[in-house]
């Protein structure tokens, strides 16, 4: 109807003809029918966009929806499992703690362990240190005799101990047999090595004679026979001459040449030799007469017993000392300790100024050493002689100090620090002249 009405308008108005008329209707008919398509299709496309977009929206909200649901489980699981986990720490913390008091206690009981190994490893130490040697070749027990003579013959006193190597010790009676073992295969030409006897006691009692003269192997061969045999028998060695008896089986493996024993010795040992009584200078030592004492606890400006300084220092050192002998060894050794001889006539310092310098000669030091004698009420006295010193072989006056011990004047030389109380080494007595006994001495 709409095309009719504008054909006859145009028809009216430009006076076409009909054929062209139509064919221009037609063809905005035409043009009509594909805008209004296409603007169909428009909107059916914007509407199917749209529905697309409002699926998409759908989609990713219930997409994002379902992923925030999922990241909120998975948080909340991860938070679950989380507190999972600290609950697990706080059960391993516990258990950490547990485990760690379990191993403090442990560690203290290892401590405690270990403290007892260490005390078995030091019993073992011990038991390591005085390992039992089944045997001792005769090399070894050349060289510890060699070793051992010069020192023993020097300070005239055989050692309760002898030292073969680090871990390896005999004492004095196991090493005397050993010794007297090795004189019996060496006089057999036998140089295999030597079975080692332990737990050989000391002798009850012993004898002692002077031994004068020339000896030949086969009769000191005889007396080592003796010797093992009774210690075979009673598990002691001979008493007679004991201690010399060891001394001369050190000179004569010493005396060894060529590992072959001497054919003979010559030997002069008196009854009253330091050998024969374990180092002790008995030939230096007088018997107590009698009488009194005091005359021997005096005191003078040189020999100041009475000087408070003197009588401190004497009390200090002998605090834990009970006996007479342990009072005077103990003040003996603290004064050599503390002083060196210096060579000068006469009297220079006196005591007390002696034991503070620290020096003195024969004289000085024997004035010290019976000022702090007589401060703690130990009988003392000055001994003048001409003695006859090893080392130089020449004769020299000389003071030195005897001390009151159970009714026994002990002889105590300081001016040589090989000396000990009894024991004087650096001079001998066999030659030597006592000129006298002072109280004080005069210089």
């Amino acid at each position: 109807m709409l095309f009719m009405l504008i054909l006859d308008l145009f028809n009216k108005q430009f006076n076409f003809r009909k054929s062209t008329l139509f064919s221009i209707v037609l063809s905005c008919e035409i043009l009509i029918f594909i805008f209004f398509s296409t603007l169909t299709t428009v909107v059916a496309v914007d509407n199917n966009v749209n529905a697309l977009n409002d699926n998409a929206n759908s989609i990713n909200i219930d997409n994002i929806n379902n992923m925030n649901n999922n990241m909120n489980n998975n948080i909340n699981n991860n938070i679950n499992s989380i507190n999972s986990i600290n609950n697990n720490s706080n059960g391993i913390n516990s258990n950490i703690n547990n485990n760690s008091n379990e191993i403090n206690k442990n560690n203290n009981k290892n401590s405690d362990n270990k403290n007892k190994n260490n005390n078995n490893a030091n019993s073992s130490l011990n038991s390591i240190n005085d390992i039992k040697h089944k045997t001792i070749s005769q090399k070894e027990v050349y060289n510890v005799a060699k070793k051992y003579y010069s020192s023993i013959n020097y300070y005239r006193n055989i050692p309760n101990n002898f030292k073969v190597s680090k871990n390896f010790s005999l004492n004095r009676n196991e090493f005397y047999f050993v010794l007297s073992t090795y004189i019996v295969k060496k006089y057999k030409h036998d140089n295999s090595n030597i079975k080692i006897k332990y737990g050989i006691k000391s002798p009850k009692s012993i004898y002692v004679s002077t031994l004068k003269g020339k000896i030949s192997s086969s009769k000191y061969y005889n007396f080592v026979i003796e010797n093992i045999n009774n210690i075979k028998k009673y598990n002691s060695p001979k008493s007679y001459n004991y201690y010399s008896a060891i001394f001369g089986c050190l000179y004569i493996i010493t005396k060894s040449k060529n590992k072959k024993l001497p054919n003979s010795i010559n030997v002069y040992l008196p009854k009253n030799d330091m050998i024969n009584h374990n180092g002790q200078s008995v030939l230096l030592q007088s018997k107590f007469t009698g009488g009194k004492t005091s005359k021997y606890l005096g005191h003078s400006s040189r020999t100041p017993s009475n000087n408070p300084e003197i009588i401190k220092i004497a009390k200090t050192v002998i605090k834990y000392c009970k006996t007479t002998r342990e009072k005077a060894k103990k003040l003996f050794d603290w004064l050599k300790d503390k002083t060196d001889y210096e060579f000068y006539y006469g009297t220079r310092y006196g005591g007390l100024k002696t034991i503070k310098s620290g020096k003195g000669n024969c004289v000085d030091l024997s004035r010290a050493y019976i000022s702090l004698l007589r401060a703690v009420k130990i009988p003392a006295r000055f001994v003048y002689t001409n003695s006859k010193f090893v080392i130089s072989k020449s004769y020299i006056p000389h003071v030195w100090v005897q001390v009151l011990i159970n009714k026994v004047w002990i002889p105590a030389d300081l001016s040589n620090s090989d000396n000990s109380l009894g024991s004087i080494v650096n001079w001998t007595p066999y030659g030597s002249k006592i000129y006298g006994y002072y109280n004080e001495y005069p210089r």
